[in-house]
């Protein structure tokens, strides 16, 4: 069996609130994050953090694979997880404030039962994956801005 484990670190400059709602967003942020990455990519159930779930699929060693994300916040504001049972691909976004900008780290976890291509498996995710990670990592302050929610949201009148 192979594991693969890919990670891979940016500071985004926004405060982590805008950060995290960007990424909590699987109807409308996900989709451009990862477009040209993952296909077919549709929300099932949910679409904003906890609890959605999220189908789409990925072509490796020219086949497609369909993935079934299962989203959760084990750390709220901090770490959101997305888990396909089937397949045993994880994607973790771990978020750390530093100061008016946020740390993102995207880390892949994929355990292939398929070990007869082990090296070619972990060589392709060393520089494919981590290449589409960044990919993702560059996008995601267009993104914030795109959708607004580089904008704090307007505080209520006070009386």
């Amino acid at each position: 069996m192979s594991e693969i484990r890919v990670d891979v670190y940016r500071s985004i400059p926004f405060q982590i609130e805008a950060v995290n709602t960007c990424l909590l967003d699987f109807e409308r942020a996900q989709p451009r994050l990862i477009a040209g990455i993952f296909d077919d990519y549709a929300v099932l159930s949910g679409g904003i953090g906890e609890g959605t779930v999220v189908l789409c699929g990925m072509t490796v060693r020219g086949k497609l694979r369909p993935f079934e994300f299962r989203i959760s916040e084990p750390i709220p504001s901090k770490i959101i997880t997305g888990y396909d049972h089937d397949s045993r691909f994880a994607i973790t976004w771990r978020l750390r404030a530093e100061g008016a900008a946020t740390e993102v780290e995207i880390e892949v976890y994929w355990s292939e039962l398929d070990s007869a291509f082990g090296f070619v498996t972990v060589w392709w995710a060393n520089i494919v994956v981590r290449r589409m990670l960044k990919q993702v990592l560059a996008r995601l302050p267009e993104v914030i801005v795109e959708l607004g929610y580089d904008i704090p949201p307007p505080s209520l009148p006070r009386r």
